[in-house]
């Protein structure tokens, strides 16, 4: 029983730690609250559990339905990781080359 976990714990460990590296919640952690920053607390609980479902549902949906789309479009592992790669690279490309977009000023109120 416990020669067939270590795999099994080991594949998990390897994905577990490669999304969670990906994905960088402590960094988005900032972003989050900075584009929920006028929200009120109850709305920004609601909007971070809307998140966190759809999330949950997409990445079992792609537990599941994943090997199978890969092997019917005959995409082999290598192919996704080199592919896999290349988004991440070009998506911290376009953040390291977007202009910087200047926040917007509210004129103040003056009674």
């Amino acid at each position: 029983m416990i020669l067939h976990a270590r795999p099994f714990l080991a594949d998990f460990l390897i994905g577990y730690l490669t999304l969670f590296s990906i994905i960088n919640p402590f960094g988005v952690s900032f972003v989050f609250l900075s584009m929920t920053r006028r929200l009120d607390d109850a709305a920004r609980r609601a909007v971070s559990r809307r998140i966190g479902l759809y999330s949950f549902v997409i990445l079992i949906g792609s537990l599941f339905v994943g090997s199978w789309v890969m092997r019917f479009f005959g995409i082999g592992l290598p192919a996704l990781r080199i592919a896999g790669g290349l988004v991440v690279a070009m998506s911290g490309w376009s953040m390291l080359s977007a202009p910087e977009e200047a926040e917007a000023t509210h004129p103040a109120h003056i009674d």
